[in-house]
């Protein structure tokens, strides 16, 4: 069972990332990301109608489910970027071996995670995995065979502390779970299937260490002291952590476990002896470290032969040190921003805490990262810039230099001016999707809004390449999530009741086009919060969009070529009056 839920905390989040990425220019806002419930998996979906409402909301005890006295030796299943999931004995005696609960917290955007939440069908919560508050007994499985388990379809959870916190203190009422198969990552609820239930209330309340602490498990996260020594980082260690953009006004709790002269510090969260005031270490070498202290690190793994300048690697411990001198070290060996397609060099760089540490003639500054005190010495332009350094991030738009210039804005608002192109171009990616590679100068798109529109004269027949046109409209009335990708706009002169036929064919498979007609008016009214005649997105990428538009009154009207995201759109469009 271990084994397939690793599986499914790797899966789920990567297929999420994926929808994320691939929503791109077409018929998006169909395909979205099951968001808190919202366009989850339906339970009952896949059987008799009698049989789903059979697995109704009702809180109450219903005859037939099997019943459990309490969940006990509550621990700390998994927790990673995605989520955290503890697992205690169910107490029931299901087949072969006893089964556990999990309750599972999945970090799912703007969901909250604390206060009452509703379990089962119609919530956030109506399906398994894609839960942020999963209740659920779970059987093992094999590749062939679905999962197996039983799934929370009434009561509520009432998260009386932050699902994500140390200590976890959150109380079950009401919960009847009721049984499940899971394939692949998609939940079914049985027909007919049996419950269980567990007690009215069921209050968790207890730290969650993870596995490599080794003190006192009640101590970890108790909020009166940062244990150190313990084999990792107690979270009082940082009263702080977590707040960003602000100041913190907590107070560091006092240090246990270290001696006079000694402060927690590295990955391990051990006791180190102070160098801050002398500098360098009769035993030892003196180094910074992630929380901004000098400390006197003796781990020959921690360190790198090299000295400054030289290449060097960042070796298992995650902050190798090198430039290495009698009692201190002079450096860390850090990564020089690289292209997307070289390798990664990792070079022995000056520990600094400004930038008058560091070889401004050489237009070096200081990136601070230990403890926001001090950092190491860098470039201040990528190592794959293949201008004038003193070029890079100097007001001017620099196009054609290896990398791009951040003076030519962000990926989303590009194209940009730049003195290196034509009157006549602009500056943009060489590809579509590479937004840290090669910026070069291509010729712009004339008809990228409606003031520049190409007028038609029917019937029409055009080739759209949006490559070099702007994010001109979000549309953001069209349709129910903005278009952000770029657009060509072409005017029309029709009369009232007259009807046309627009027909837009790809010509490659990472094409899908949105499109919608503005109007009537002059070209001032796309420069407000327009409402679309029409609107279309019904293919996917490498289809089609075809629409027939009357239009309602005489006067221009504005047929505007978009996508999604920010990508281009390339095709054939047509316009011809209907007969």
């Amino acid at each position: 069972m271990d084994s397939i839920f690793r599986e499914m905390t790797r899966r789920v989040p990567f297929l999420l990332l994926s929808l994320l990425v691939t929503l791109g220019c077409g018929d998006d806002d169909e395909t979205v990301v099951p968001d808190a419930g919202t366009d989850a998996f339906v339970p009952g979906a896949d059987a008799e109608p009698d049989a789903a409402a059979d697995l109704g909301t009702d809180a109450g005890r219903e005859d037939g489910c099997m019943e459990t006295t309490g969940v006990a030796e509550w621990r700390l299943d998994n927790i990673d970027d995605t989520g955290v999931r503890i697992r205690g004995d169910l107490g029931l005696e299901l087949g072969e071996s006893p089964w556990g609960l999990h309750v599972w917290f999945q970090r799912y955007g703007d969901t909250p995670y604390e206060g009452v939440v509703e379990l089962g069908p119609d919530t956030a919560n109506e399906s398994f995995p894609h839960c942020p508050h999963c209740v659920v007994a779970l059987s093992g499985a094999d590749e062939v065979n679905p999962m197996h388990g039983f799934f929370a379809r009434s009561g509520t959870i009432e998260l009386v502390e932050d699902a994500f916190s140390p200590r976890k203190h959150f109380i079950l009422r009401d919960v009847v779970l009721g049984e499940i198969t899971i394939e692949g990552i998609e939940s079914t609820w049985v027909p007919d299937g049996d419950c269980i239930a567990l007690p009215a209330m069921l209050e968790v309340e207890q730290a969650f260490p993870p596995e490599a602490w080794r003190c006192d498990p009640n101590t970890y996260g108790a909020g009166d002291a940062c244990d150190c020594g313990c084999g990792t980082w107690d979270p009082d260690c940082f009263p702080c952590d977590g707040i960003l953009g602000e100041e913190c006004d907590e107070e560091p709790l006092p240090v246990r476990g270290c001696d006079t002269g000694q402060v927690c510090g590295g990955l391990e969260a051990r006791c180190y002896q102070d160098c801050s005031e002398t500098g360098t270490c009769e035993v030892g070498t003196c180094v910074w470290e992630g929380l901004g202290n000098r400390i006197c690190d003796n781990d020959p793994d921690h360190f790198d032969p090299a000295q400054l300048g030289e290449e060097c690697g960042p070796g298992a411990y995650g902050a190798t040190y090198c430039g290495e001198q009698p009692g201190y070290a002079e450096g860390v060996c850090s990564e020089w921003f690289a292209g997307p397609d070289e390798p990664t060099v990792w070079e022995c760089r000056a520990f600094c805490q400004t930038d008058a540490d560091c070889d401004t003639e050489n237009h070096e500054y200081c990136e601070v990262v230990y403890g926001e005190v001090a950092g190491y010495c860098l470039p201040d332009y990528p190592r794959y810039w293949t201008c004038d350094p003193t070029a890079y991030e100097d007001g001017v738009c620099n196009c054609e230099c290896g990398a791009p210039d951040p003076d030519c804005g962000l990926p989303q608002d590009l194209p940009a001016s730049s003195p290196d192109c034509a009157a006549d171009q602009v500056c943009v990616f060489q590809g579509q999707f590479d937004t840290l590679g090669q910026t070069e100068c291509i010729s712009a798109v004339v008809n990228d809004d409606c003031a520049s529109a190409e007028t038609v004269t029917l019937p029409f027949t055009g080739t759209v390449d949006t490559r070099g046109a702007h994010n001109s409209y979000l549309a953001a009335s069209c349709f129910r999530s903005e278009r952000w990708g770029l657009d060509s706009v072409y005017a029309m002169d029709l009369t009232a009741g007259e009807a046309v036929d627009i027909e837009f064919t790809t010509t490659d498979d990472d094409t899908n086009a949105a499109l919608y007609v503005v109007g009537p008016g002059d070209a001032a009214l796309c420069d407000t919060d327009f409402t679309c005649e029409a609107a279309v997105d019904d293919g996917w990428y490498g289809e089609g969009e075809t629409f027939r538009f009357t239009a309602t009154d005489a006067g221009r009207y504005f047929l505007v070529v978009d996508c999604f995201a920010n990508r281009l759109v390339r095709g054939q469009l047509s316009i011809s009056a209907v007969e």
